[in-house]
């Protein structure tokens, strides 16, 4: 298995720039373990809420 490090701040622009499914497939991962990362390094993730407002 690989390892791959994570930087946050680049984590949480790509986040807020493009779907998570466009972030797994560029790291090579599913959404399920992206979706993971985001929550361990507690990066918030937009809201449908949110996005409508913007």
């Amino acid at each position: 298995m690989k390892n791959i490090t994570f930087n946050r701040t680049k984590l949480f622009k790509e986040l807020w720039e493009k779907p998570m499914i466009q972030n797994a497939k560029y790291y090579k991962i599913n959404v399920y373990q992206i979706t993971k990362i985001y929550d361990d390094l507690k990066i918030p993730s937009p809201t449908y809420k949110l996005l409508f407002k913007l």
